[in-house]
């Protein structure tokens, strides 16, 4: 009986939220409950045209992401994943202080025994300036990779990013995009 009773009390409290005289079109939730006259009546003061939805039982939709994986030992995995991306030649991306370290060992061990031809670029800078970047895209420019790796954090990403984008690109201005 109880269970009942509080049933009742938050489908009221609900419909006293949904029926609000000055609820924001953008937060109104008309999109998903069942619509009333004081919805509408509330979206039509704002003057905008809003879509309504179709009515269909198809419930299937896809999300396309990229892989992310995380936790111990998943960076000896680099080399298995770009054997499976057919990859011919990987320009692998670093700094002079990460080149040091084991992520850039790990990451090179396991292009190897996977036997994934690769080639180093270690001299990316910690804060990006147009002549780095500029030599970042020259060494892909003449070593044609066809996959990329980062090893290292934002600045080694973006350097990566910028080299990749430009590689794929060879006609392109540096100020281009």
């Amino acid at each position: 009986m109880a269970a009942a009773a509080s049933r009742s009390n938050v489908t009221r409290l609900l419909k006293v939220i949904q029926s609000g005289a000055n609820s924001c079109p953008c937060h109104s939730h008309a999109h998903s409950t069942p619509a009333t006259a004081g919805t509408f009546s509330s979206l039509l003061k704002y003057g905008r045209q809003y879509a309504s939805a179709a009515e269909t039982t198809d419930y299937a939709f896809e999300m396309a992401a990229s892989n992310i994986r995380f936790g111990p030992g998943v960076t000896s995995e680099i080399g298995m994943d770009l054997n499976n991306l057919k990859a011919k030649k990987v320009a692998v991306y670093t700094d002079s202080t990460i080149a040091q370290l084991h992520p850039l060992k790990a990451v090179v061990e396991s292009l190897e025994k996977h036997k994934v031809n690769y080639v180093v670029y270690d001299t990316c800078r910690v804060e990006p300036t147009d002549t780095s970047f500029k030599q970042a895209i020259d060494f892909a420019r003449k070593h044609d990779p066809d996959a990329f790796v980062a090893v290292g954090g934002g600045s080694v990403i973006d350097t990566t990013k910028a080299a990749s984008l430009y590689s794929a690109h060879p006609e392109a201005d540096f100020l281009d995009f």
